[in-house]
């Protein structure tokens, strides 16, 4: 079941209609019931999240990436492609935009030097 529906798109919020997730109570993308957020979700899961998590566990066994949550770690990288390009929407713009999340996910936002 996923996890938080809010994450399914930039769609605007109203309405009266709720989805309701372990017990948090959200409102809904104006015209989309909670079963079509919650096949959308499952969607995104199956087709990024999960091999996302995949690549950081074989960078885990390979000893490049640090140990973690690889599925949460799939839905962050998810959520910030999707913020960073909506790769989608809006193609011509991807690939710098894909490189900044990438950059942003692996190096953090922190100046190391400080």
């Amino acid at each position: 079941m996923p996890q938080n529906p809010s994450t399914a798109g930039s769609a605007s919020f109203s309405g009266p209609r709720n989805c309701s997730c372990k017990g948090a109570t959200l409102p809904c993308p104006s015209g989309t019931s909670p079963e079509k957020v919650a096949r959308m979700m499952a969607k995104i899961r199956q087709q990024l999240v999960l091999p996302f998590a995949a690549i950081l566990e074989e960078g885990i066994a390979a000893g490049g990436v640090r140990p973690m949550d690889t599925a949460l770690a799939g839905w962050a990288l998810t959520g910030l492609i999707f913020t960073a390009g909506q790769p989608f929407l809006d193609p011509s713009t991807t690939p710098d935009r894909i490189r900044f999340a990438l950059d942003v996910f692996a190096n953090g936002i922190l100046d190391k030097g400080r």
